[in-house]
């Protein structure tokens, strides 16, 4: 996955904004789509 994490949606931790809560790696660690599913999910 081109270095990407697994993980298919980041979601900030409560703690610090720049891991994920689900897997802990760096918000630049996901994927466009990753971010856009939580982007999606803070609007509606």
């Amino acid at each position: 996955m081109s270095g990407r994490s697994d993980c298919r949606k980041f979601a900030p931790n409560i703690f610090n904004k720049s891991k994920c809560t689900n897997c802990f790696r760096q918000k630049e660690e996901h994927s466009a789509e990753a971010l856009e599913s939580n982007r999606k999910a803070l609007a509606g």
